[in-house]
C-alpha cells in the first residue's frame, strides 16, 4: 500500500483491535547533517530516490540545511511505510556515511516518545529538543484531532 492518507486509513481499519505496534504504518527517518557535508547528504538523498522511492512506498522531503524544530542540525526526511522498513533500514546500515546520524521513528500521535524512547539511532545519537514534539502532542490532545489526522500532519514537516 502506498504512501498515502488512504493507505494510513485502510491499514488502521485492517488493524483495529490490534495492539499499538501494529497500527504504525509509516515512519520517519531524519538524516542530520552539518554544512561541511550538505554536498554529501544531498547525494545520498539523490541515491535513495533513485534507489528506494520509486515503488511509493518511500517519499523525500526537503533538505533544511539549517536546524528547525527539534533537530539540532540540517536535516532532510524519508518516509517510508511499514511495508518498506526492512529494506530502507538496511540501505541504511550499508549505504550511510559513518559520520552521518540518523534517526529512525514511527509515526504515532505521540511525537514525544516517537522521537525519543520508540527512535533508533544509526551513527552518533544527537540531542533532540522534545519541547516541539510535545506541543504537537499538546495542539493534538486539545483540538480533538484524531490519531489519523495528526499523523498525515506530520508528513508536512
Amino acid at each position: 500500500m502506498p504512501l498515502t492518507r488512504e493507505g494510513l486509513v485502510a491499514h488502521r481499519e485492517a488493524t483495529a483491535g490490534e495492539p499499538l505496534h501494529r497500527h504504525v504504518w509509516f515512519f520517519h527517518a531524519h538524516v542530520y547533517f552539518d554544512p561541511d557535508h550538505e554536498a554529501e547528504a544531498r547525494a545520498l538523498r539523490a541515491r535513495i530516490g533513485a534507489e528506494l522511492a520509486p515503488g511509493g512506498h518511500v517519499q523525500l522531503d526537503s533538505i533544511m540545511p539549517q536546524p528547525i524544530g527539534p533537530h539540532p542540525v540540517g536535516n532532510f526526511e524519508v518516509l517510508f511505510t511499514r511495508d518498506a522498513f526492512a529494506d530502507v533500514m538496511t540501505w541504511f546500515q550499508f549505504n550511510r556515511p559513518a559520520w552521518m546520524s540518523i534517526l529512525i521513528h514511527p509515526c504515532t500521535e505521540k511525537m514525544e516518545l516517537d522521537h525519543s524512547a520508540r527512535a533508533i539511532w544509526f551513527g552518533p545519537q544527537l540531542v533532540i529538543d522534545l519541547t516541539y514534539p510535545r506541543l504537537s502532542d499538546d495542539k493534538t490532545a486539545a483540538t480533538g484531532r484524531s490519531a489519523v489526522d495528526a499523523i498525515d500532519a506530520s508528513k508536512a514537516h
